[in-house]
């Protein structure tokens, strides 16, 4: 879904895909994909290893902790303010 929506925007085909390395990151296998934008506006996906559908840091998350959700949207959000 996130490489139909890096197509829609304009992006790169392929993501860079990143291994995030702190240690609980690491444990769990987080992924960040990252599709390249002209608009220096991109696409960003994080992936996990055991995610299931629920929120990532949230308290009663199944899947991971290690990330938190809000945090990680809310300063994309800020770095692309008005775009």
């Amino acid at each position: 879904m996130a490489a139909a929506w890096a197509a829609r925007a304009g992006c790169r085909p392929t993501a860079v895909i990143e291994a995030l390395t702190e240690a609980n990151q690491r444990a769990e296998g987080v992924r960040r994909h990252r599709w390249a934008c002209d608009d220096d506006a991109p696409v960003v996906l994080y992936s996990f290893r055991r995610g299931e559908h629920d929120w990532p840091g949230h308290a009663r998350s199944h899947g991971s902790r290690s990330v938190d959700a809000t945090a990680v949207m809310w300063a994309f959000f800020e770095a692309h303010a008005g775009r």
